[in-house]
């Protein structure tokens, strides 16, 4: 794509526009009356209920709405991602359904328009819930060091594959994720983030190296401490 939008949302998206096709495709779709076989098989209408669909259009409404002016940020496709009317976010309040897993905005610059040596940035919840998330920049580099905030041990991997970021989110209170100190740093780094991809300096490369981790470690001290008191 060099232009627009395109969305994806869990469901079929390949429709009439593809060049490839399994041998026996259209004779499947055809004895199996899914087609008439007469105009180019549209694989996303002849392979799935129409009803499956609302998700998709409903993501595909929210990017009209937010591009109509020519101007979409990230903050744009965060606050999509958060949903949850659309049903995009997706949040589990019985214990036996989905809830949405981690979620991730990339920021891409085009090389010849790129003014700085970081062409991308990418910024990662690291835990479920993007409503209760923050987004937090990471930077492909070198040397970059994730840290071990994220990462799940071997044991935890075979019991509740935990990692200390999301502990700290599960032992939260519901006022402690809601605060909006974590909504304001959150904020704040995205617009550095941002600023910085205009403008790269040479003698600061250095601090992209835990660039995500810090803003774990950050987030999750922001957790443990008591909640702004609300007036």
């Amino acid at each position: 794509m060099v232009e627009g939008f395109y969305n994806i949302s869990n469901i079929y998206t390949i429709e009439d526009d593809y060049n490839l096709q399994s041998k026996n495709l259209e004779n499947f779709a055809k004895e199996n009356n899914l087609w008439n076989g007469k105009d180019k098989l549209n694989f996303a209408e002849t392979f799935q209920d129409s009803s499956s669909c609302s998700r998709l259009k409903a993501g595909r409404k929210l990017l009209e709405d937010l591009t109509k002016n020519g101007n979409f940020s990230v903050f744009d496709m965060i606050s999509i991602l958060r949903n949850e009317q659309s049903g995009i976010c997706m949040i589990d309040e019985t214990g036996h359904g989905y809830t949405s897993t981690g979620s991730q905005v990339s920021v891409l610059t085009p090389s010849n328009q790129n003014k700085s040596q970081v062409d991308a940035c990418h910024f990662f919840t690291g835990t479920p819930n993007p409503k209760l998330s923050l987004f937090k920049p990471f930077i492909f580099s070198n040397n970059v060091e994730l840290g071990p905030l994220t990462v799940s041990t071997p044991s935890e991997i075979t019991s509740q594959r935990t990692h200390p970021l999301y502990s700290a989110h599960k032992k939260a209170s519901n006022e402690q994720l809601t605060d909006k100190r974590l909504k304001d740093f959150e904020h704040e780094g995205i617009m550095e983030i941002i600023g910085k991809l205009k403008s790269f300096d040479e003698n600061n490369s250095d601090t992209y190296e835990t660039l995500f981790h810090d803003a774990v470690a950050a987030e999750i001290e922001l957790l443990r401490q008591h909640p702004t008191t609300k007036r």
